[in-house]
């Protein structure tokens, strides 16, 4: 095993055999991609390039080659740039099912390694696999690292709206996911996502697994923006928003509904922390009806 064996061990062994190195194990699988999936250190990687050099290009059975292993299995940045260093261009091959190691680098890999992909092959973020999914919805779907996510929105901002061959938007994934961070952060791009239906009539929010804070927030935007919506729901919706501490969701309630905070009878020493939380979200003539509504907070002024 890869990740109890020391370098010397298995430098003995291949010196004793050195055709073993060439044996194929479960679903066709090199050495070396054992020792990318076993998260190996890169001395133990080094030494198996070093051995057989061929190996970089060995697939197994479903198409993936050590790099694809490397970068789905989160090995080190070591690890990975050795491997791209020996083969540059394997970061443009795909495995069997159209995926490319920056997709699986998407399904839980460091930010680290997610760069170093784009870096190399920054036009590779546009890239579908063949069931239409971007890195993007990869990352969503698994409940990537948050700093994973913002690095694919900020390269690719239009990847928010592009729907995989079942009719899934990113927000699909972020909810079967369940990451209130991610659900978040992808809502705050494309509000109007909370609607779209997908070809199994599907909408985001029906993609939880159980009721939590994000599927609350999912809920919130969809009653806000889809829904009819008196001020008294908006209170109760905004109440929400403030108690999950979703301030872009207050932004929707006060741009729609600009009334509500009169309606909810906040006390005056609390409302400098309402403002200061959602003064950069509201436009700009939300932020005067909210004064005009509340001569209170400027009396004194």
């Amino acid at each position: 095993c890869f990740q109890r064996s020391s370098v010397e061990v298995v430098s003995f062994l291949l010196e004793k055999c050195p055709m073993a190195i060439q044996e194929k194990g479960s679903h066709q699988m090199t050495s070396l991609h054992l020792a990318c999936f076993k998260r190996a250190s890169v001395d133990m990687v080094r030494l198996l390039l070093d051995t057989w050099p061929e190996s970089i290009r060995e697939r197994e059975r479903f198409g993936q080659l050590p790099l694809h292993m490397a970068c789905g299995r989160g090995a080190s940045l070591d690890v990975v740039s050795l491997l791209l260093e020996k083969w540059p261009d394997s970061i443009k091959e795909k495995n069997n099912d159209g995926e490319t190691p920056l997709h699986l680098a998407c399904q839980g890999g460091s930010s680290e390694t997610v760069s170093l992909l784009l870096n190399r092959c920054p036009e590779y973020i546009s890239e579908k696999d063949r069931f239409g999914r971007l890195p993007l919805h990869i990352a969503c779907a698994n409940g990537a690292p948050l700093d994973v996510i913002s690095i694919l929105l900020d390269r690719f901002p239009e990847s928010i709206k592009e729907k995989t061959i079942k009719g899934k938007l990113p927000l699909h994934g972020a909810c079967h996911s369940g990451k209130h961070e991610i659900v978040k952060t992808i809502l705050q791009k494309n509000y109007s996502a909370v609607k779209e239906v997908d070809l199994e009539g599907r909408t985001p929010s029906d993609y939880f697994s159980n009721s939590c804070d994000a599927k609350r927030i999912v809920d919130i935007v969809y009653c806000l923006l889809w829904s009819k919506t008196d001020n008294r729901v908006a209170k109760r919706v905004m109440h929400d928003c403030i108690e999950t501490k979703f301030w872009d969701g207050t932004k929707i309630v006060l741009d729609v509904y600009p009334a509500t905070l009169q309606v909810m009878d906040l006390p005056v020493n609390v409302m400098p922390t309402v403002f200061s939380m959602v003064d950069h979200h509201c436009e700009l003539l939300t932020m005067w009806k909210i004064i005009s509504d509340r001569q209170d907070l400027v009396s004194n002024i």
